[in-house]
């Protein structure tokens, strides 16, 4: 439809169409003059044959012209002529209605009045629906395309001026002047009623302009306050994600000072522990050897107790001591191993701590990653 369209805005304005429409249809008797001039000039008899009939050009032709023959041939022909349209102009129509006549001499010559103007209203259209008759009639049009080109057409749009004007002489001034005057009252009128419908439309046209211009107004308003609501909102957005920052910039700073403590104290056990271990180990080293040395004592004391039933008070005191000793020993080295335990558990619980604090970081690098998509 757009396309077709297209086509008829083409048609009115390039190839001059709409002129055949305008008031008192000056353009249209033009082209009646120029095809009673080539029926003349090309077909004599049959034009007399009209004169004698009373059959006048605009009688057969006038829907050929308005219709550019659209109306009651049919479509295999409308579409050829409207193409030949297409790419030759005006002067194919006069070329086919010039075909169409001749090739329909014979018939129109022994027809009267009634006869003429109903074989070109029924029997003319229904001959051309045979491919044999559109074949001829194209045939026909083809050989005119010499003798009616735009200059002819030109010149008798001269001849028509002429005949007009010598027409305009022989009428009576006041008769011409009282049409003159008509025609120009009935253009008065028709400006005035496209003067009132333009006014009309002008009224209408800034009436609906203020109601859009209203519209408009009243979505502005309603966009200028989502936009300060948006801006608030930003605003206290942009608000929390500073007071966020601050808050993790602290979290950092403590995280920071707390590893650099906790570092500090695992470095001090851990010296610690190391020095616990060497005192453990030269502790344990130090009580094996006096062990195995009483261990040995207590060896030969009591085989000299068993080889000598009754001995002397000051060997059995000398016994009593060594097992004392002994003794005395064993229980330095429990306390020590104590002592170790002791800084183990502590090492287990600084490491434990250690991994809390990592923990908090890693959530708190979390979070840091979460609030750069505020940035």
């Amino acid at each position: 439809e757009e396309q077709a369209f297209a086509v008829l805005v083409k048609i009115m304005f390039n190839y001059g169409h709409r002129n055949v429409f305008k008031s008192s249809f000056k353009e249209l008797h033009l082209m009646f003059y120029q095809l009673e001039r080539l029926v003349d000039e090309h077909l004599h008899e049959l034009h007399e044959h009209f004169i004698s009939k009373s059959i006048e050009t605009h009688m057969y032709c006038s829907q050929w012209f308005l219709t550019i023959f659209t109306a009651k041939f049919p479509l295999n022909i409308t579409f050829q002529i409207m193409d030949m349209f297409l790419c030759e102009g005006v002067s194919i129509e006069f070329q086919i209605a010039l075909s169409l006549l001749k090739l329909t001499q014979h018939d129109l010559m022994s027809l009267d009045f009634e006869g003429i103007l109903n074989y070109f209203r029924v029997n003319l259209p229904k001959r051309f629906c045979n491919e044999e008759e559109c074949r001829n009639l194209f045939k026909t049009a083809q050989s005119y395309s010499n003798k009616i080109t735009q200059r002819k057409l030109k010149k008798l749009e001269k001849d028509y001026q002429l005949f007009l004007e010598h027409q305009a002489q022989l009428e009576d001034p006041v008769v011409r002047m009282e049409r003159e005057n008509k025609q120009l009252q009935e253009t008065v009128l028709r400006l005035q009623r496209e003067n009132d419908d333009l006014a009309g439309e002008l009224v209408s046209s800034k009436v609906a302009l203020r109601a859009d211009m209203d519209k408009l107004e009243e979505r502005i308003d309603i966009l200028s306050k989502e936009c300060r609501a948006q801006k608030s909102s930003s605003d206290a957005a942009n608000l929390f994600i500073h007071e966020l920052k601050e808050e993790l910039q602290e979290a950092k700073e403590t995280y920071q000072r707390a590893m650099i403590q906790l570092a500090e104290e695992r470095q001090q056990h851990e010296v610690a522990v190391s020095e616990y271990k060497q005192l453990f180990q030269q502790l344990d080293e130090g009580h094996q050897k006096q062990k195995e040395e009483l261990n040995q004592e207590l060896l030969e004391v009591k085989a000299q107790l068993g080889s000598q039933s009754s001995g002397s008070l000051s060997d059995h005191k000398t016994s009593l001591t060594s097992e004392q000793r002994l003794r005395q020993v064993e229980l330095e080295l429990a306390q020590t191993k104590l002592a170790l335990v002791e800084a183990q558990c502590k090492n287990q619980e600084l490491e434990h701590t250690v991994q809390e604090v990592k923990s908090e970081l890693t959530h708190a690098k979390g979070k840091q990653s979460w609030l750069a998509r505020f940035n």
